[in-house]
């Protein structure tokens, strides 16, 4: 009928009129074809985007489980003391093994008071820089996160112990959160270290200690061991001689006790003697937390104020006598005396007292087939359906066992279907999203 229109039109028309018809079912021709492709490009497009998939490959994560505690040092230690008030001029390094009758200190008993507060201002910023710098190879907190997340916690100590009014726990705080920025600078590369800084105070030292006036005494050991300048009076109140008959009753008096600030018949402390390699750190805990540790077993313990992690040996559990008393005490030891460590009396502990190792899977992946959880994965361009282990949940993941639980149990994979469906594996590519999938299923 058309090819009779088009004749009949061409007739009345003639050349022109033809001209005229072939330029109109050109361009109708031309837009049915345009239509057409829009219309198959629409359809593959379509049906691509209902196959788009999103994947991650299977990798061994760890996750560590850890308690944090306030723990208590405790060493065999002892004060040295002198009849008189002065300066101190330390002779030898921080915690320095000395022998028997050596000189540790010259005491100066005169000299400006300006002069005396200065030193003890540089003495305390070259040890901070000093426990920064010499502590940072027994660091484990490389992980910037985990270092920010410290200094978080640490402004929130100081912001609580300022609205209670606590300026002693304040000070203490503070000086804590000068090391973790100290040690987030040199981690980040703001800074290459502090020997220059310490060099310039030490020379600032020396300076200040030359216009001094008055050697009252040089002090010295009576017996061989360690050196350490600071002393908190707390040495005879937490002495690691009290341990083996220490009760969980006797523990909180010594957290409660208060010590003696330079008691008049002994003197004045210039500073003090550790005679063991071997020193502790006593725990206050509930029984309830008990079912983490076992005795004689070691754990890694990081002192969340320097950075440093150490495996700690858990030497006993204290209990009370009552089955009543929820307390209870952990007794931690060390023979590592890193050196340049923070022995500050009271300070805050992570001990890591489980670890999960497993493949990690998104929780979008995680599906339910036919009664079976698992996951799908994209082998070249066909999907498959593999079984998964969980042994631990956490916010946004999940840990799978790496092995099939039911590896070399032939009898048992026989027992039934679900049994026969493969475990995930290691490098497997999991599919996070995807719409209508299934086993076997071909993505073009």
């Amino acid at each position: 009928m058309l090819r009779q229109f088009i004749s009949s039109f061409a007739k009345r028309g003639g050349n022109t009129n033809k001209d005229y018809l072939k330029s109109v079912l050109s361009y109708a021709v031309s837009s049915l074809i345009a239509i057409a492709m829009i219309i198959y490009i629409g359809y593959h497009l379509i049906s691509r985007l209902g196959q788009d998939i999103t994947t991650v490959a299977a990798k061994i994560d760890t996750y560590i489980e850890s308690i944090t505690f306030n723990a208590y040092i405790m060493r065999d230690e002892e004060t040295l003391y002198t009849k008189y008030n002065g300066t101190l001029n330390r002779l030898v390094a921080d915690g320095e093994k000395v022998a028997a009758g050596s000189a540790v200190a010259d005491l100066y008993s005169m000299g400006d008071t300006n002069l005396r507060a200065e030193i003890e201002e540089i003495d305390e910023k070259i040890e901070a820089l000093e426990a920064v710098t010499k502590s940072a190879s027994y660091s484990l907190l490389s992980d910037i996160h985990k270092i920010d997340a410290q200094i978080s916690e640490i402004l929130r100590r100081i912001h609580k112990d300022t609205a209670e009014r606590n300026i002693g726990d304040t000070l203490l705080v503070s000086k804590e959160l000068l090391a973790v920025i100290n040690r987030r600078q040199l981690i980040t590369g703001e800074s290459d270290g502090f020997d220059d800084e310490i060099a310039a105070l030490s020379r600032r030292r020396a300076d200040l200690i030359s216009r001094m006036s008055g050697l009252a005494t040089t002090v010295k050991t009576s017996k061989h061991g360690f050196y350490f300048y600071e002393t908190d009076g707390y040495e005879e109140i937490f002495n690691a001689g009290k341990i083996p008959d220490l009760t969980v009753d006797e523990f909180y008096e010594l957290i409660n006790a208060q010590p003696e600030q330079n008691p008049s018949e002994k003197g004045y402390a210039a500073g003090k003697m550790v005679y063991d390699y071997i020193w502790y750190a006593a725990i206050p805990t509930e029984r309830s937390l008990l079912e983490y540790f076992t005795e004689g077993q070691s754990y890694n313990v990081t002192f969340t104020g320097s950075g440093t992690s150490l495996l700690m040996k858990l030497d006993s559990i204290i209990l009370p006598e009552s089955d009543d008393d929820p307390r209870a005490v952990l007794i931690f030891s060390s023979t590592v005396m890193p050196r340049g460590f923070d022995y500050t009396r009271m300070q805050q502990v992570s001990v890591d007292v489980a670890s999960y190792t497993g493949l990690r899977v998104p929780l979008s992946a995680v599906r339910i087939e036919n009664g079976v959880r698992g996951v799908y994965i994209l082998y070249g361009n066909t999907v498959y359906y593999r079984r998964i282990n969980i042994i631990l949940t956490r916010e946004g993941y999940v840990l799978s066992s790496e092995e099939d639980p039911l590896s070399g149990d032939d009898e048992q994979k026989e027992a039934s279907d679900e049994a026969k469906i493969p475990y995930l594996k290691l490098f497997d590519t999991i599919i996070t999203q995807g719409k209508n999938l299934y086993d076997g299923k071909i993505i073009k």
